[in-house]
Protein backbone atom coordinates (compact mmCIF):
# COMPACT_ATOMS: atom_id res chain seq x y z
CA UNK A 1 0.00 0.00 0.00
CA UNK A 2 1.50 3.38 -0.93
CA UNK A 3 2.31 5.86 1.81
CA UNK A 4 -0.49 8.39 2.15
CA UNK A 5 0.50 11.50 4.05
CA UNK A 6 -2.42 12.32 6.28
CA UNK A 7 -3.64 15.90 6.45
CA UNK A 8 -3.44 17.73 9.76
CA UNK A 9 -6.46 17.41 12.07
CA UNK A 10 -9.20 19.84 11.12
CA UNK A 11 -12.78 20.49 12.22
CA UNK A 12 -13.78 20.66 8.54
CA UNK A 13 -14.80 17.87 6.18
CA UNK A 14 -11.86 15.71 5.03
CA UNK A 15 -12.15 12.82 2.58
CA UNK A 16 -9.11 11.05 1.15
CA UNK A 17 -9.66 8.20 -1.31
CA UNK A 18 -7.21 5.39 -2.03
CA UNK A 19 -7.00 1.82 -3.22
CA UNK A 20 -7.34 -0.87 -0.59
CA UNK A 21 -4.66 -3.52 -0.08
CA UNK A 22 -3.37 -5.23 -3.21
CA UNK A 23 -5.36 -8.34 -3.99
CA UNK A 24 -8.58 -6.90 -2.58
CA UNK A 25 -11.18 -5.18 -4.73
CA UNK A 26 -11.69 -2.36 -2.26
CA UNK A 27 -11.36 1.37 -1.84
CA UNK A 28 -10.27 2.95 1.44
CA UNK A 29 -12.01 6.19 2.35
CA UNK A 30 -10.28 8.24 5.05
CA UNK A 31 -12.84 10.62 6.47
CA UNK A 32 -13.01 13.11 9.31
CA UNK A 33 -14.59 11.41 12.34
CA UNK A 34 -17.51 13.86 12.48
CA UNK A 35 -18.54 12.81 8.95
CA UNK A 36 -17.84 9.05 9.05
CA UNK A 37 -21.37 7.94 9.94
CA UNK A 38 -22.91 10.16 7.27
CA UNK A 39 -20.54 8.79 4.60
CA UNK A 40 -21.16 5.21 5.77
CA UNK A 41 -24.91 5.81 5.42
CA UNK A 42 -24.50 7.07 1.85
CA UNK A 43 -22.37 4.04 0.92
CA UNK A 44 -24.70 1.52 2.53
CA UNK A 45 -27.74 3.18 0.90
CA UNK A 46 -26.14 2.26 -2.45
CA UNK A 47 -25.84 -1.37 -1.35
CA UNK A 48 -22.09 -1.29 -0.72
CA UNK A 49 -20.36 -3.47 1.89
CA UNK A 50 -18.57 -1.09 4.28
CA UNK A 51 -16.27 -1.99 7.15
CA UNK A 52 -13.93 -0.09 9.42
CA UNK A 53 -10.24 -0.51 8.68
CA UNK A 54 -7.24 -0.03 10.93
CA UNK A 55 -3.82 1.14 9.93
CA UNK A 56 -0.93 0.79 12.30
CA UNK A 57 0.68 4.21 12.07
CA UNK A 58 1.42 6.94 14.54
CA UNK A 59 -0.75 10.02 14.54
CA UNK A 60 -3.72 8.86 12.47
CA UNK A 61 -6.82 10.91 13.17
CA UNK A 62 -9.04 10.07 10.19
CA UNK A 63 -11.46 7.16 10.32
CA UNK A 64 -10.91 4.60 7.57
CA UNK A 65 -13.91 3.02 5.87
CA UNK A 66 -13.07 0.11 3.57
CA UNK A 67 -15.57 -0.46 0.77
CA UNK A 68 -15.58 -3.86 -0.93
CA UNK A 69 -16.36 -3.54 -4.59
CA UNK A 70 -16.68 -6.95 -6.29
CA UNK A 71 -20.45 -6.60 -6.70
CA UNK A 72 -20.18 -2.95 -7.74
CA UNK A 73 -17.38 -3.40 -10.28
CA UNK A 74 -19.69 -4.61 -13.00
CA UNK A 75 -22.43 -2.13 -12.72
CA UNK A 76 -23.42 1.36 -12.03
CA UNK A 77 -20.58 2.91 -10.10
CA UNK A 78 -22.38 2.78 -6.76
CA UNK A 79 -19.41 4.25 -4.91
CA UNK A 80 -19.37 7.25 -7.27
CA UNK A 81 -23.09 7.82 -6.62
CA UNK A 82 -22.59 7.53 -2.84
CA UNK A 83 -19.65 9.96 -2.75
CA UNK A 84 -21.54 12.42 -4.95
CA UNK A 85 -24.55 12.29 -2.58
CA UNK A 86 -22.25 12.73 0.43
CA UNK A 87 -20.62 15.82 -1.06
CA UNK A 88 -23.96 17.26 -2.22
CA UNK A 89 -25.15 17.09 1.41
CA UNK A 90 -22.02 19.03 2.41
CA UNK A 91 -22.06 21.57 -0.42
CA UNK A 92 -20.86 24.99 0.71
CA UNK A 93 -18.68 23.66 3.53
CA UNK A 94 -14.93 23.91 3.83
CA UNK A 95 -13.55 20.60 2.62
CA UNK A 96 -10.29 18.79 1.91
CA UNK A 97 -10.46 15.85 -0.47
CA UNK A 98 -8.39 13.99 -3.00
CA UNK A 99 -6.50 10.87 -3.94
CA UNK A 100 -3.47 9.33 -2.23
CA UNK A 101 -2.07 12.48 -0.70
CA UNK A 102 -2.95 14.77 -3.63
CA UNK A 103 -5.41 16.80 -1.64
CA UNK A 104 -7.37 19.90 -2.52
CA UNK A 105 -8.76 22.23 0.13
CA UNK A 106 -11.72 24.41 -0.74
CA UNK A 107 -13.45 27.04 1.36
CA UNK A 108 -16.85 26.49 -0.26
CA UNK A 109 -17.50 23.00 -1.70
CA UNK A 110 -18.99 23.58 -5.16
CA UNK A 111 -20.67 21.46 -7.84
CA UNK A 112 -17.47 21.37 -9.94
CA UNK A 113 -15.49 20.06 -6.96
CA UNK A 114 -18.19 17.45 -6.30
CA UNK A 115 -17.87 16.33 -9.94
CA UNK A 116 -14.09 16.14 -9.51
CA UNK A 117 -14.50 13.88 -6.47
CA UNK A 118 -16.86 11.63 -8.45
CA UNK A 119 -14.26 11.34 -11.23
CA UNK A 120 -11.63 10.31 -8.67
CA UNK A 121 -13.92 7.55 -7.39
CA UNK A 122 -14.57 6.36 -10.94
CA UNK A 123 -10.83 6.34 -11.66
CA UNK A 124 -10.22 4.19 -8.57
CA UNK A 125 -12.86 1.71 -9.73
CA UNK A 126 -11.12 1.55 -13.12
CA UNK A 127 -7.79 0.86 -11.41
CA UNK A 128 -9.38 -1.98 -9.44
CA UNK A 129 -10.77 -3.46 -12.68
CA UNK A 130 -7.26 -3.32 -14.18
CA UNK A 131 -5.81 -4.99 -11.07
CA UNK A 132 -8.40 -7.75 -11.29
CA UNK A 133 -7.73 -8.30 -15.01
CA UNK A 134 -3.94 -8.43 -14.48
CA UNK A 135 -4.04 -10.70 -11.43
CA UNK A 136 -2.77 -14.23 -12.06
CA UNK A 137 -5.58 -16.72 -12.37
CA UNK A 138 -5.45 -19.96 -10.33
CA UNK A 139 -4.36 -23.02 -12.27
CA UNK A 140 -7.02 -25.70 -12.33
CA UNK A 141 -5.95 -29.24 -11.50
CA UNK A 142 -6.79 -31.25 -14.61
CA UNK A 143 -4.45 -34.20 -13.94
CA UNK A 144 -7.28 -36.47 -12.68
CA UNK A 145 -9.29 -35.90 -15.85
CA UNK A 146 -6.30 -36.73 -18.07
CA UNK A 147 -5.14 -39.84 -16.16
CA UNK A 148 -7.47 -42.78 -16.84
CA UNK A 149 -5.98 -44.76 -13.92
CA UNK A 150 -7.18 -42.05 -11.47
CA UNK A 151 -10.76 -43.33 -11.75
Amino acid sequence: MPHRPEPRPSPHLTLQLGLGPFGEASIDLRVSPAHADELRGCLEAEGLDVSNALEHAAGGWLEILSVSLPAALGGGGAITVAITKFFERNQGKKATFGLDGQLLTTENLSISEIERAAKIATRLQDEIRQREAAAPKPIENTSAAEDPSAS
